[in-house]
C-alpha cells in the first residue's frame, strides 16, 4: 500500500501561484514555476495536516505542501473542496478547491473498492465441475422356439402345460361295446391350454433359416414299448394313439423327430394333434373300466 501511495504522490501538480513542492508537482517545475517562499522545517501547519509518510516521500521533513509564509507562518485553512474527485490542472487555483488532500482521497476510495471486488472475486464458489461415466446398453437376440397358444399369445410357463388333449367323457362299459362294435372309439383333438385355440409354433429367424425345428413327442409317463397309455384308478391303463391328421392316418410315432420346414420367422403356425382311443386297445380290456380320471402327460420337444 506505501508503494501505491507513493506513486499517487509523484502524480500531483499544483499551480506554481500557491507555492507548492517542486518534488510534488514534477510538471510545475517544468514550466518555471517555483514555490514562493522557502517553508519552515517543522512547520507546524506541516505537521498536523500531513502525515510523516506524505512528507519523507517527497524529501522534506518538516515544510508544508503548499507552504507558510517565512518563518512557519501558517496559512489559513483551506476552501472546501468542491470537486474532490476531479484531477487538479496546472493552472487551477488553491481557492477553487483543488487541494492534495482530495486527490489522495480519490485514489484510496478507488483503490479500496478494487480491493473489495478482488476479495468478493476470489470468495466467490469456483465452478461447477463434473466427470463422466458410460453406460453400455444391450439387447442379445438369441435362437428360439415356442409353443403358443394363437395370434399373439404367450408361451405358457411354470406348471401349466401348454396343450391339453381330451378324450371326454364315456362310461365303464365302453370297453364291452367296444368288443361287441369294431366301429367304437373315442376321439380327442388337442388344444392350446392359453385360449383354447389349435397348439401354435412360432421361431426365430435364425432357426427358420436354418430350415425349422425338429418337433417331438415321447411315449409319454406311462408307455411301454413305444405304446402311450392312460392310467386310471387301481393303476388301470388305456391305450392310445397320436396322430398329425384328422384322419388319423399318420401317427406320430414316439420319440420320433419331424422337420417342420414350412415356418415364418416370427409367425405362429397351427399344429395340431388328434388323438384316439382305438377299438383295439378298448376290446382288449376285459373289464369295465373303473369310474375315475384316466391321465397321461407327454412331452414335446422343438429341437433347434
Amino acid at each position: 500500500m506505501a508503494k501505491g501511495v507513493r506513486n499517487i504522490v509523484l502524480g500531483f501538480s499544483m499551480p506554481a501561484s500557491e507555492g507548492c513542492w517542486k518534488r510534488l508537482a514534477p510538471r510545475v517545475a517544468s514550466e518555471g514555476s517555483a514555490c514562493p517562499g522557502t517553508p519552515t522545517p517543522g512547520h507546524a501547519h506541516n505537521r498536523q495536516k500531513y502525515p510523516a509518510g506524505l512528507r519523507r516521500l517527497n524529501g522534506d521533513t518538516g515544510t508544508s505542501p503548499c507552504g507558510g509564509a517565512p518563518g512557519g507562518a501558517a496559512r489559513p485553512a483551506r476552501a472546501a473542496l468542491s470537486r474532490p474527485l476531479d484531477p487538479c490542472p496546472v493552472h487551477q487555483s488553491r481557492a477553487s478547491g483543488c487541494s492534495i488532500e482530495g486527490r489522495v482521497m480519490k485514489k484510496v476510495v478507488l483503490g479500496s473498492l478494487a480491493g473489495v471486488a478482488g476479495l468478493m472475486a476470489i470468495a466467490s464458489p469456483a465452478a461447477a465441475q463434473s466427470v463422466s461415466g458410460r453406460m453400455d446398453v444391450q439387447l442379445e437376440v438369441v435362437p428360439g422356439c415356442a409353443f403358443v397358444g394363437g395370434a399373439g399369445s404367450t408361451p405358457t410357463t411354470g406348471g401349466v402345460p401348454d396343450a391339453v388333449l381330451s378324450f371326454g367323457r364315456t362310461t365303464g362299459d365302453v370297453t364291452t361295446r367296444a368288443a361287441a362294435d369294431s366301429s367304437v372309439r373315442v376321439d380327442g383333438v388337442a388344444v392350446s391350454s392359453a385360449d383354447g385355440t389349435a397348439l401354435r409354433i412360432v421361431c426365430s429367424s435364425s432357426v427358420v433359416a436354418a430350415g425349422g425345428p425338429q418337433l417331438s413327442f415321447d411315449a409319454g409317463l406311462n408307455g411301454a414299448s413305444g405304446q402311450r397309455n392312460l392310467i386310471g384308478p387301481g393303476g388301470a391303463l388305456v391305450p392310445y394313439n397320436l396322430y398329425k391328421d384328422a384322419g388319423r392316418y399318420n401317427a406320430l410315432v414316439a420319440d420320433t423327430a419331424e422337420t417342420l420346414a414350412d415356418l415364418t420367422a416370427g409367425v405362429a403356425k397351427p399344429y395340431n394333434v388328434y388323438g384316439r382311443i382305438t377299438n383295439a386297445g378298448l376290446s382288449g380290456i376285459t373289464n369295465p373300466l373303473a369310474d375315475g380320471v384316466y391321465t397321461d402327460t407327454v412331452t414335446m420337444t422343438l429341437a433347434f
